[in-house]
């Protein structure tokens, strides 16, 4: 099946919405613009086979072209200040050269008539330098062959009698393409901003409602462990992410496997009913609206998916029919303006808000336990070199005389704390967060005290 009916299929069984579709890249009308090229090329003369000849099979150098090169045939783009890019199509004709070759040997005769009238059409007068500021600012008329055409007399072989000219055309088809392609990806950057702006708010949201759960104190001991046991569970499917982690494109998963992981936490939830356990109204709520991010998310990854596919088609085809070698050198000359187009994942800004804005709000036990006791590190210490232990093990390794940190190995890091190490906000949070947790470890505590003081010995009443 040709792409641009798969397109048009997978928006629909995507369904993508409507306002969507109209952001989207209009793959047929792009396709009608390359045979335009096509068309106005094979008047030239340059038809495909001998345009891929005289582009594959002559080297050029940018400031000067060999006599022993009769024409040279050099496609360049160029990219506007206002990240326009301007295609033309240089070639330098020696009239006084011939080739043994024949089908070369006949195609530049065909050319050569075909530019001639070009060529005479200019008096010296006429002949401009190739890096004309006119070239960016020239309109485009639609039934015009050729928007602009620019010759420079180049100086001629030694003993030749004949004249070489350096020839740039712009086509009006291949500028128009070009112009047609920077406007869908303007069209698609403004459309992503505004959908990532639409998640931004819808999270941010849902942190505030998480900010106020976790200050007040009738519902801490309940809604808050389910918070923590629905992120933990978001957090081990690794939705989007390898090992979650949103810094590396190189560890985002495919959009099938986010979409059986998104699947997949949804059906872990349903099955264990941990929603129940929410006492609060505003919790389900917010929940339902973080479930609704991550779906969102999903429907703009894949109208991002196919949107890019379309344009790597699209670049494709214009190179199969014109053998003009455009995909490989546009994506370097606008990669750093249209998100869309260079694969870049959204999923990549909006995970890491929802990891640095939602998920920190009901943080993990285990990013707050004690690597010696493995309990929660309650009155915990931080060391000079930023590791965190809990106050009873600090004591313990001061008096086995471990005195450099267990973890990094930084010298005297343990003997060095005091009470200055203390760190209040933490021990806070500990207490507002991990309520049972806390708890349970002073109970632990005293009872190692008492161990301590008493040995295993135990009062009997008799």
């Amino acid at each position: 099946m040709k792409f641009a009916k798969v397109f048009e299929q997978t928006l629909v069984e995507d369904e993508i919405p409507d306002d969507w579709i109209e952001a989207a890249i209009q793959y047929k009308a792009l396709k009608k613009c390359i045979a335009r090229v096509v068309e106005e090329l094979n008047l030239l003369g340059l038809e495909q086979n001998t345009l891929k000849v005289l582009l594959d099979h002559v080297e050029v150098n940018q400031d000067e072209t060999t006599a022993s090169n009769p024409v040279v045939a050099q496609y360049v783009l160029k990219k506007t200040k206002d990240s326009k890019v301007i295609p033309s199509l240089k070639i330098v004709v020696d009239y006084n050269a011939e080739l043994t070759d024949d089908y070369i040997n006949t195609s530049i005769q065909v050319l050569r008539s075909n530019l001639e009238q070009i060529v005479h059409g200019f008096s010296d007068n006429d002949m401009k330098d190739e890096d004309s500021e006119d070239d960016e600012n020239n309109s485009i008329e639609e039934n015009v062959l050729i928007s602009k055409t620019s010759v420079q007399q180049l100086p001629s072989t030694a003993g030749s009698s004949g004249k070489k000219y350096q020839i740039s055309i712009r086509l009006n088809s291949d500028t128009k393409f070009f112009s047609m392609l920077n406007q869908e990806l303007n069209n698609l950057d403004k459309f992503k901003k505004q959908e990532e702006d639409k998640m931004i708010q819808e999270i941010q949201n849902v942190a505030e409602t998480l900010h106020e759960l976790s200050r007040n104190e009738s519902v801490k001991k309940s809604d808050i462990y389910t918070w923590r046991e629905l992120f933990r569970l978001f957090l081990d499917n690794e939705i989007y992410f390898k090992y979650n982690d949103s810094t590396y494109q190189a560890s985002e998963k495919s959009l099938t496997l986010v979409k059986n992981n998104l699947n997949k936490y949804n059906e872990i939830v349903t099955k264990s009913r941990i929603l129940d356990q929410f006492k609060n109204k505003k919790s389900l709520r917010a929940f339902t609206k973080f479930l609704h991010v991550n779906e969102y998310l999903l429907k703009v990854l894949q109208f991002q998916s196919i949107n890019t596919t379309a344009f790597r088609k699209i670049l494709k085809k214009f190179d199969k029919q014109t053998s003009l070698n455009v995909k490989s050198r546009l994506p370097k000359l606008i990669s750093d303006d249209h998100v869309f187009f260079t694969g870049k994942s959204l999923s990549q800004s909006i995970c890491y808000i929802i990891q640095t804005s939602l998920l920190q709000i009901v943080p993990q036990l285990e990013d707050y336990t004690c690597p010696i006791c493995l309990e929660i590190a309650f009155k915990p210490i931080k060391l000079e070199c930023g590791h965190l232990f809990c106050v009873r093990c600090l004591v313990k390794m001061k008096h086995e005389d471990k005195f450099d940190c267990p973890i990094c190995r930084y010298e005297k890091a343990v003997s060095l704390a005091d009470g200055s190490n203390l760190d209040m906000e933490t021990m806070q949070m500990m207490q507002r967060m991990f309520p049972k947790e806390v708890k349970q470890k002073l109970r632990d505590r005293d009872q190692e005290r008492y161990s301590e003081v008493f040995g295993g010995n135990k009062c009997v009443m008799m």
